[in-house]
């Protein structure tokens, strides 16, 4: 076996000269730099011709981002596939072949994504209102009368002002005897 010979290296490229064609197209050069009048007609021009259909684009991406995209239904295309390629003696063969493109399920925008999520999360902030509030009351029932006596007793002041006033009403509807209908609305 012999030995193999690298292969002769690419000719050098110029980054300089590669990334202005690639910016401003070929003859860039004739330009002086970018704030060349030339040049600056040249990007105005290509703007005003493409800037509408980038601004279409990035609106299409926002509407479904906030609103969405629907499902699609699979579908099916048909292309033309190598079965042998082009020499020197025979062209090339081609045949055509039909493929099926899958369907893509609907998905939400953050505007539904939002709304659902707020629905669920007040779901679950009235669940644990409800919750707080039943603990609320089992927490009455076991200590309420604790707590209403323990209040009592702090202030007496307070509780014989409140038996007196409890007393007294006592006294009236005793005094006042059976109450009439009108008397009972009163």
């Amino acid at each position: 076996m012999g030995k193999s010979k690298a292969p002769p290296a690419p000719a050098p490229i110029d980054a300089s000269k590669s990334m202005g064609e690639y910016l401003f197209g070929k003859g860039f050069s004739g330009y002086q730099g970018v704030t060349d009048p030339a040049l600056q007609a040249r990007l105005l021009q290509a703007e005003s011709q493409y800037r509408p259909q980038y601004a279409a684009l990035e609106l299409a991406d926002i509407n479904t981002y906030l609103l969405g995209s629907q499902a699609t239904d699979p579908y099916t295309y048909t292309v033309q596939e190598l079965v042998s390629p082009k020499t020197r003696t025979t062209p090339a063969q081609y045949r055509t072949v039909t493929r099926t493109m899958e369907g893509r399920p609907a998905q939400m925008g953050v505007l539904d994504l939002t709304a659902e999520a707020t629905r669920r999360s007040s779901a679950l902030d009235r669940e644990a209102q409800a919750l707080q509030r039943q603990q609320e009351i089992d927490i009455l029932g076991k200590y309420g009368q604790q707590t209403v006596d323990a209040m009592r007793a702090a202030d007496p002041y307070s509780q014989a002002i409140a038996e007196a006033q409890q007393q007294y009403a006592t006294d009236l509807y005793r005094k006042a005897g059976t109450l009439g209908f009108e008397d009972q609305r009163a």
